[in-house]
């Protein structure tokens, strides 16, 4: 009694008790036991001959597990250190790198212009014609190559061209804010390949209120993933060009309003990524700059297009030095019926150049065409533009295309 902490009563009670009594208590456990398994097996072979039971199953699981575990990610997952890089996976090999007006990039290889069908009109690898689509940058490079991205404001970037997502021709891409983690309200405003950062190399760098800056490259080795400051930009200013030079050659600013100045690049003084930078030219008022340009030995025309479509190219010889931040020349005549400069480009005769409306038209023309005019004149109408319609960007379509041309041995048809 003490053991099982019974009372009196209680012990008499079970002694009064039969032993079929006491027999009976232990078999109706064991039947009631017996039953709720039948009714489980029976329940758990209807779920398994009922697809929509299982799935029903499965989809609560997944949801609990979801609700009690469903924090995110605290580890990151990266490449193994000091054992093999990314670069050793992936063959070096050439491939076609384009940016469109919309902010969309891709990569193809370079084989993909061979054998096309000759005196297609298309824009490059894209067969959609809306002005979003439309080529604005266009380069080649291997896949292991580097690929500075500047914005307007003043910020780098930099992917190996392998990150670029693989595309087909007819492909718009993907868009470059889903590539790079640009703040909203900034766009890309130059785009170009590297193989080396190199201490002899040096980024020029010019805003619309036209300062220029020059930075040697080997300050751009260690870009983070989320950029890095490449200059210093007052409060209503934004960068407009970025191109690359060995610290030596002349450079060629146009302006809005037609001016020009064209001074040597020594006359800019290496400075670090934060720098302001200095005065390139002296801007009338309401004017900016619009193109900039380093001279290259094989390009000595200058051509320069309005809003309204027109344009001429000139000999570099007529555009005389002038010293950096002074007021420069007049490169175009500014006359009402012609608009203002879109751009300035150095062209080649057998160049080729897209120019791109507001009203979605992208007209192909061969440089060759386009009269050679002087330095104050107003050139020739390259296009009819319908009422509204103006002239947005201007793209040379020249060196790509040799490039491509030197690497697969024979002439590919940009239009595909």
């Amino acid at each position: 009694m003490q053991h099982f902490k019974l009372t009196v009563v209680q012990a008499n009670a079970i002694l009064d008790m039969r032993l079929r009594t006491l027999t009976g208590l232990e078999r109706q456990k064991i039947e009631d036991e017996y039953t709720e398994l039948i009714k489980t097996i029976a329940e758990l072979e209807d779920i398994l001959r009922s697809a929509r039971r299982v799935a029903e199953i499965v989809k609560a699981d997944a949801l609990d597990i979801k609700k009690r575990f469903g924090d995110k990610r605290r580890t990151a997952i990266v490449p193994l250190e000091d054992e093999f890089a990314i670069e050793d996976m992936i063959p070096d090999t050439p491939v076609v790198v384009t940016s469109t007006v919309g902010g969309y990039i891709k990569r193809v290889s370079v084989d993909t212009f061979r054998a096309q069908n000759r005196g297609g009109r298309g824009v490059i690898g894209i067969a959609n014609l809306r002005r979003e689509d439309v080529v604005q940058n266009f380069f080649v490079a291997s896949t292991h190559k580097h690929v500075l991205f500047f914005t307007s404001k003043g910020r780098a970037y930099r992917l190996r061209a392998y990150e670029i997502p693989d595309s087909t021709r007819q492909a718009r891409g993907t868009a470059l804010v889903n590539l790079l983690t640009l703040p909203p309200g900034e766009s890309v405003t130059a785009i170009f390949p590297i193989t080396n950062f190199e201490d002899d190399k040096y980024l020029v760098m010019v805003t619309r209120r036209g300062v220029i800056k020059k930075t040697s490259l080997a300050d751009f080795v260690n870009i983070r993933k989320s950029g890095l400051n490449a200059i210093d930009l007052d409060e209503s200013d934004e960068l407009l060009a970025v191109d690359l030079s060995d610290g030596s050659r002349d450079i060629i600013l146009a302006t809005r309003d037609g001016m020009a100045v064209h001074f040597s690049e020594k006359d800019v003084r290496p400075m670090g990524r934060n720098a302001r930078g200095v005065r390139a030219i002296t801007l009338g008022p309401g004017d900016s700059v619009v193109a900039m340009d380093v001279e290259e030995p094989d390009r000595r025309e200058v051509l320069i297009v309005t809003s309204r479509a027109f344009g001429k190219r000139t000999p570099i010889d007529e555009y005389r030095h002038t010293s950096r931040g002074g007021k420069g020349v007049k490169a175009f005549a500014k006359e009402r019926d012609i608009g203002f400069v879109i751009d300035q480009i150095l062209v080649r005769p057998e160049d080729e150049i897209l120019l791109i409306t507001s009203g979605n038209q992208v007209i192909r023309i061969r440089v060759a065409q386009i009269r050679r005019a002087g330095r104050s004149t107003k050139g020739v109408r390259l296009q009819r533009l319908d009422e509204g319609d103006e002239v947005v960007a201007v793209t040379n379509l020249g060196e790509q295309v040799k490039q491509i041309e030197e690497i697969i041995g024979e002439t590919p048809d940009p239009g595909k």
